[in-house]
């Protein structure tokens, strides 16, 4: 059950208090989200009410991140040209799913950072 919806929301590093703003339109199912901005293709997967998946991919990487409420999981990050993959530790600090909107804190372990990312329907 395909449908399209317009999704406004931010990608904010609150160690740098660098923000990133999303409004676009996007592809929604039961279980996930796809949209696009700044050549990124974004693709959430939602396993449960507190289990999520990332994959944000360019013509450069492959980033795909897992979160699952108070929990660390290895994450992975792919360098295309070079078929580089490594593993980054990401720590979800909160995480709130429901029909229209999506907010998740993390931080990325190996380099202290900390994110918020929220997504909400604004159609």
């Amino acid at each position: 059950d395909l449908t399209k919806v317009k999704i406004k929301g931010y990608l904010k590093n609150i160690s740098d208090n660098e923000i990133h703003k999303i409004n676009t339109s996007a592809i929604k199912t039961k279980t996930s989200l796809s949209y696009i901005t700044d050549n990124d293709k974004y693709k959430l997967k939602i396993i449960s009410n507190d289990k999520l998946i990332i994959i944000r991919e360019n013509n450069e990487i492959i980033n795909t991140m897992y979160f699952e409420k108070s929990k660390t999981i290895s994450s992975t990050y792919t360098i295309k040209k070079e078929e580089l993959t490594f593993d980054i530790d990401i720590t979800t600090l909160s995480l709130t799913i429901n029909d229209n909107e999506i907010k998740l804190n993390y931080l990325v372990t190996d380099s202290n950072n900390k994110y918020e990312y929220y997504i909400m329907r604004s159609d």
